[in-house]
């Protein structure tokens, strides 16, 4: 697998273990690897990771459109984390010998088969969307707001209202991000929102760094998303959560990440909280793939 894709789509479904079954089920097509497949059910969200060639990875990820489509009903739906759609987002993300524009290439064909297969509408985002509008507008107001935007800004693709049970889909192609929560030691959610406005404010110093609270499993939650890690890394971050929840009189308990992280992002993480220089080149696990190729040979 020389040509990799990253494909890292948001389902709004985590308690249901016959459909989490059902769309693990479905990424398993030749070429594709599911890296990864979380769940948080105060969220009520998934979250898989999947790597592979372009084509496969189109394949992999309409067939788990579908699923969601077909078994998820938003009608149902409860959990703190905004959405528009059953499938929420699908973000299409060069890891390996491929170009952004071939990764907009995959977003523009699968959003236009699970538009006109599946009958949901489909907008498109970041570098596939002609007007790069980004995740966070999109979202403005929720699928009631979406809703009410579609007079006067229609789907890129689809009919120009919800599906009844799936909503809508929002595909994209972007850059590496990173997503990752931190959990207060407070059940008070406005504590978490007030250190996310802080944070989407912070703009020097944190550019690029998205961030919502959310009151999860009683605890009251920072949930960020990292969109350029060239500019702030993962530590950074971290540091900037602890100081604001220290300012307003609270701890943290404990961080997760969503989703995979590259070695790059790792080592610059690393390399923030030791204040040192490692180099890609000294992490032995980054060789693996070379020396395996020359065994290949």
């Amino acid at each position: 697998m020389e040509r990799i894709v990253q494909c890292v789509p948001n389902f709004s479904e985590s308690r249901d273990t016959d459909i989490f079954d059902a769309l693990i089920d479905a990424a398993y097509v030749p070429g594709v690897i599911l890296a990864d497949f979380s769940a948080n059910e105060s969220h009520n969200r998934c979250v898989a990771t999947l790597l592979g060639e372009p084509s496969a990875i189109a394949e992999a990820s309409f067939a788990m459109a579908r699923v969601a489509v077909e078994r998820i009903d938003l009608t149902k739906h409860s959990g703190v984390h905004p959405r528009v759609g059953a499938l929420d987002v699908l973000p299409f993300v060069p890891l390996r010998q491929v170009t952004m524009d071939e990764c907009v290439d995959v977003a523009l064909s699968v959003g236009a088969r699970i538009a006109s297969e599946l009958s949901v509408p489909v907008y498109l985002y970041d570098f596939a969307s002609p007007d790069r509008f980004t995740l966070p507008q999109l979202r403005k107001g929720g699928l009631e707001g979406l809703t009410e935007r579609m007079a006067t800004r229609p789907p890129d693709f689809g009919p120009a209202k919800p599906h009844p049970t799936a909503g809508v889909t929002l595909v994209g192609a972007r850059n590496p991000l990173l997503a990752y929560n931190v959990n207060l030691d407070t059940d008070d959610v406005r504590v978490a929102r007030r250190i996310a406005k802080r944070i989407r404010e912070f703009r020097e110093a944190l550019p690029g760094v998205r961030a919502i609270g959310l009151l999860v499993a009683g605890k009251a939650q920072v949930s960020c998303n990292i969109t350029d890690t060239s500019l702030v890394s993962l530590l950074t971050v971290n540091a900037a959560v602890l100081k604001f929840a220290k300012e307003e009189g609270v701890g943290v308990e404990d961080s997760e990440l969503i989703g995979g992280i590259t070695t790059e992002d790792l080592v610059h993480a690393l390399n923030d909280a030791l204040d040192s220089e490692i180099r890609i080149s000294q992490v032995l696990d980054a060789w693996l793939p070379a020396f395996l190729s020359l065994e290949d040979g």
